[in-house]
């Protein structure tokens, strides 16, 4: 399933999602371009650039450029973005040590999270806030080649009768399918262990010395994460 299965316990300590990758994840050619990490994107028009649910990503997501990076889809939102880094290795989506943690942003009833290197850092994990302190979750594979679905974000964590996520995150639940779900589950969040945070002079300092010819991708996803004016802020959630 693409993940080790030993991560499981790790990711209880960890984020607010981290999914292992069930069976319907999204349409991918295995491997990122060059020209796919260099693109660069903006935030179409008619689209927001600060999703608050999984929904609007898909909208935006669908209204950038095919195929489409995750480097392109971190330059579409709205700069400056609101983060938390972590250092912790033992995730679903681990971080690659601090120099390349995972990277959460924080919007208003979403949260996402990247890593730029290692295991996971083809996948957009997204953690929509639901009510008695749970989360939808759900995981989109970059690069994403065709239009997607409502319900593929969900379908890239479905296992079985409900999600891989549940190996980690408690009392999941089916939420009812509506207008901007399809297929969804919800389950109880998890927080980034403070021991591990990444401090936001790290994540500029692995930014501004990541070379990207030796280290493309990382380098782009890390850059697309702190912006073009450098003015990524920390948060928490």
């Amino acid at each position: 399933m693409g993940f080790k299965k030993g991560l499981i316990v790790g990711a209880l300590v960890l984020g607010t999602t981290g999914c292992f990758p069930g069976e319907g994840v999204t349409a991918r050619d295995g491997t990122t371009s060059a020209a796919q990490i260099d693109q660069k994107c903006t935030t179409p028009e008619n689209v927001s650039g600060r999703p608050t649910n999984v929904a609007e990503t898909v909208s935006l997501i669908n209204a950038l450029p095919k195929p489409t990076s995750l480097g392109c889809f971190l330059d579409a939102l709205e700069h400056p973005l609101k983060i938390v880094a972590t250092s912790n290795q033992l995730s679903a989506q681990p971080a690659a040590g601090a120099r390349s943690p995972r990277i959460f942003i924080v919007n208003a009833g979403l949260i996402l999270s990247v890593v730029p290197a290692g295991v996971g850092a083809d996948r957009l994990e997204l953690s929509e806030s639901a009510p008695y302190a749970q989360s939808t979750k759900a995981e989109i594979v970059f690069p994403v080649l065709s239009i997607l679905s409502a319900s593929a974000p969900y379908d890239g964590v479905r296992y079985g009768a409900g999600t891989t996520c549940r190996s980690c995150h408690a009392s999941e639940v089916a939420v009812p399918d509506d207008a901007t779900h399809s297929g969804a589950y919800a389950s109880n969040k998890v927080y980034p262990d403070p021991t591990y945070l990444v401090s936001l002079a790290s994540l500029l300092s692995s930014e501004q010395t990541c070379q990207p010819s030796a280290e493309p991708y990382r380098c782009r996803i890390l850059s697309a994460v702190v912006g073009p004016s450098r003015d990524a802020y920390s948060g928490s959630y």
